[in-house]
């Protein structure tokens, strides 16, 4: 973990070709990368259920201990609970017959992939 941030007001936009899978706010893991690049201290960061707004200036508040961001009024993002477990899960172990079963739910479009 770096002691190293950029403490004060910042602004931010992020432009509509970083969108994420809803065409209509901003991609979630592009935004964490750019809050990270500003107060790479913090272990994490939790969104507003709203999303990310695109193409709107966005103001970045860090301090030694949390990162808020915001637009106008509203909260977009803030610091997450440091003490948050961040380290991976173990997935559920599914038999192989099940797994053979479930296969065929699973349709590939290219690049996409639909699950029913």
């Amino acid at each position: 973990m770096s002691s190293l941030y950029v403490n004060g007001d910042h602004s931010m936009i992020i432009y509509r070709r970083f969108r994420g899978p809803s065409r209509d706010r901003g991609h979630g893991g592009y935004f964490a990368g750019r809050v990270w690049a500003l107060a790479p201290h913090i272990r994490g960061v939790k969104f507003s259920p709203r999303g990310i707004p695109l193409e709107r200036p966005l103001t970045v508040r860090v301090t030694a201990d949390a990162v808020t961001v915001g637009a106008s009024d509203e909260v977009i993002a803030e610091s997450a609970d440091p003490n948050v477990d961040l380290s991976p899960r173990q997935p559920a172990l599914v038999a192989y017959d099940e797994a053979v079963r479930r296969r065929y739910r699973f349709y590939s479009f290219g690049d996409a992939m639909l699950v029913v």
